[in-house]
């Protein structure tokens, strides 16, 4: 005789391992904001004014909430027809502002993502010719980047007292970024010191930033701006620096007066720029009879970024 109980613990397995099965897996990238997990056609390979369906699927691998999140064709699709041949932008995501939110480790949940498909019809080719058409699409989105980073501060009198023993030593700093495709780094030997003793700190320091995505960035990021990359707007990225103690202040990039926030151009969108910075710490900055100090130094940039796909489908005159 078969166990009832058995029967029933052996259901409750199954069902569990169906649950498990159906969860999304958790993906996470240091270097991207949106990831195209799927552009394709339905038929690679068509007779003319045969109907294609193409489906994009992008999903938030990065670590902050994705804004504004618009898709539009390009390239090949020219002189097809159908529903969707006139290249109008489809938004992607959830809410008023088209939002995908980014994974959560911690919890085991994966980021948002959304689907679209286009409707196409295959151009009608003359007899006997057969063509293949590299049809893309290219997704914009308003990201965020947030970095932090530590700087140790010693007193003259516990510089002085390291130098006599031989055990003074200076290092690079580390900065922490925020999962995203435009990453921020300051440089700045650690620890940083007194010349002498009740004197300020004027300290030489480099904040650089760089595209480290596969896209391009570009515009100084406004609230639904959903504009595509212009070459007015290429490269630009705002940013905004907090000083825990003390301040720190970067030249333009052109020159112009130093400024604890701004806009710097990535060249052609995907150059790093490094701005010349100046961190000064007053000599009342420094907590007396201690053997360091830390600062944090934390800068956060917004802008707007663009990936692209491609699905290559070939006609064929159907004459």
């Amino acid at each position: 005789m078969i166990n009832g109980k058995l029967i029933l613990s052996m259901a409750l397995l199954l069902l569990v391992a169906g649950c498990v099965s159906t969860q999304r897996p958790v993906k996470v990238s240091a270097s991207d904001g949106l990831q195209i997990n799927e552009f394709s056609a339905d038929i690679n390979d068509v007779f003319g004014q045969e109907p294609v369906t193409l489906s994009l699927e992008v999903e938030n691998v990065g670590g902050t909430t994705a804004k504004y999140i618009i898709a539009k064709l390009f390239g090949g699709n020219s002189g097809w027809g159908g529903n969707d041949a006139s290249n109008t932008p489809k938004a992607l995501g959830a809410g008023t502002d088209t939002s995908l939110i980014p994974p959560l480790i911690e919890t085991n949940k994966a980021g948002g993502f959304s689907r679209k498909i286009w409707s196409i019809t295959a151009p009608d080719l003359p007899q006997g010719l057969a063509q293949s058409f590299d049809i893309g699409v290219r997704i914009r989105y308003d990201y965020t980047t947030t970095s932090i980073t530590p700087v140790d501060v010693i007193s003259f009198a516990q510089f002085d007292q390291l130098r006599k023993k031989g055990t003074f030593e200076q290092g690079t700093t580390a900065t922490q970024n925020s999962n995203a495709p435009v990453r921020i780094s300051i440089e700045v030997s650690s620890p940083i010191t007194q010349q002498a003793a009740d004197t300020s700190i004027s300290e030489p320091v480099t904040l650089s930033f760089v595209n480290v995505g596969s896209g391009i960035a570009f515009n100084d990021k406004t609230a639904a701006n959903l504009d595509f990359p212009a070459q007015s707007t290429l490269g630009k990225v705002s940013f905004n620096i907090i000083v825990s103690k003390g301040t720190l202040t970067c030249d333009n990039a052109d020159g112009t007066s130093a400024q604890t926030s701004g806009i710097v151009t990535l060249r052609r969108g995907f150059d790093t720029v490094k701005l010349p910075c100046t961190l000064t710490l007053a000599a009342n900055d420094l907590t007396v009879g201690v053997p360091k100090d830390t600062i944090t130094v934390t800068v956060t940039t917004d802008y707007s970024y663009a990936i692209d796909g491609t699905a290559s489908i070939k006609v064929t005159s159907k004459k």
